[in-house]
């Protein structure tokens, strides 16, 4: 049965418990085996296949030497190739029969069939007049006689993101946009002395910008932003709502210049950020210290405090608005949060991004969200000067 899921592979318990289908992470080894000589053709030899297609004039069996060119590389999907290839699993068995009856496979909307035996894998190619769901759920069926373990494959043009202007033809999952990148093993096929040309086989996604999409696996509970002018009382929220988290950041008046030691009352802490002088207000009367820096002469700015709180999911909002009132804040918002499936790869502003964890990524999302959901996120990313770390997302607004 053909294979056509995610491109990563996610838990298995998250799967089972939320019903989620992942794209199937597509890789081929090419070390320590040869396909050929495996036991994966029984019975199998090359004159016993139909060298032509009488109906295209296509060449119905290709062998060649797949050599690869170096480590996993970038690569931009151009466009489709109008074609669909079937991938048998490594150690499925396949008698010489079947391979001469996928040959001849011939459902609506195929053209052609090819046979390409490699010294490291096997595909049938088939050619299309034109790739969609029903040409391919056609194809599907007509093979599934035939071989029960394989992955049905598109067919695109593709060259490098970074490097020489290579034509390539990539192998990759169904219905890939143009425009969009994918990292892929490169090989050249040679006979003999001769290229054929380039193949490249997909193995994972590439986002590119800071924008990205991602597949909800989990949600975990409430995200709870707000603000304060006085000071807020955390232990109030704690003491409620069992299992969540706060953190605040006191209000700040913001000075233009320098200021002396503020020896009011009150915890006040002092702090130097370029030409400006803030002045933290742990504990104590915001307005006071706005007083004192008047007094001085100079310009100010107050920046009120915030809180970010973290609730479990069968908390009810109006409640929590309540308690966070009764602890000081408002300006309250809620959005849930959980994690997501992301592209372990990310290029942005031309630069690569690390996702230190693709199938367990922190995603902020709005309160409607449920596992499954295919949402936009943008990305907080730490910048290290030549390497940018994902730390979490947050779901862009539609449109």
């Amino acid at each position: 049965m053909a294979k056509k899921g995610s491109r990563r592979r996610v838990q298995d318990d998250v799967k089972e418990k939320k019903g989620i289908k992942p794209r199937q992470k597509f890789i081929i080894f090419l070390v320590g085996f040869t396909m050929l000589v495996s036991g994966l053709y029984v019975g199998l030899n090359p004159t016993d296949v139909p060298q032509s297609d009488n109906s295209s004039g296509v060449p119905s069996f290709v062998q060649y030497d797949a050599v690869p060119l170096g480590n996993e590389t970038v690569l931009r999907v151009e466009g489709k190739s109008n074609a669909y290839v079937v991938f048998p699993k490594f150690g499925s068995t396949l008698q010489q029969q079947d391979a001469v009856s996928l040959l001849q496979v011939r459902p609506a909307g195929v053209l052609g069939a090819t046979m390409e035996v490699s010294d490291s894998f096997v595909l049938f190619r088939y050619a299309v007049n034109g790739t969609g769901r029903d040409v391919r759920d056609a194809l599907d069926r007509s093979v599934r006689g035939f071989i029960r373990d394989y992955t049905l494959l598109e067919e695109y043009k593709a060259s490098y993101f970074r490097g020489p202007q290579t034509a390539l033809t990539l192998l990759g999952e169904v219905d890939l946009s143009s425009g969009s990148l994918v990292k892929a093993l490169v090989l050249q096929k040679m006979s003999g002395s001769d290229s054929l040309g380039f193949i490249a086989l997909e193995r994972s996604a590439v986002a590119e910008g800071r924008v990205i999409p991602a597949v909800i696996l989990n949600v975990s509970g409430f995200r709870v932003q707000g603000d304060f002018e006085g000071s807020f009382n955390a232990s109030v929220v704690g003491g409620v709502f069992p299992g969540s988290s706060v953190d605040s950041q006191p209000p700040r008046v913001v000075v233009d210049g320098s200021v002396p030691p503020y020896f009011g009352e009150g915890n006040v802490s002092l702090s130097k950020f370029g030409n400006s002088s803030v002045l933290s207000v742990y504990k104590g009367d915001v307005s006071a210290v706005e007083l004192w820096v008047s007094s001085l002469g100079l310009n100010y700015s107050l920046e009120r405090g915030v809180v970010v709180a973290s609730l479990p999911l069968n908390v009810s909002i109006s409640d929590a608005e309540r308690v966070f009132a009764s602890a000081g804040a408002g300006n309250l918002s809620f959005m849930r949060y959980g994690v997501a499936d992301v592209a372990p790869e990310l290029i942005v502003d031309n630069k690569s991004a690390v996702v230190q964890s693709p199938d367990a990524f922190p995603v902020i999302m709005g309160l409607n969200r449920k596992a499954g959901d295919k949402i936009n996120v943008s990305l907080t990313l730490f910048d290290l000067g030549n390497q940018l770390i994902a730390v979490y997302g947050q779901e862009e607004p539609a449109g």
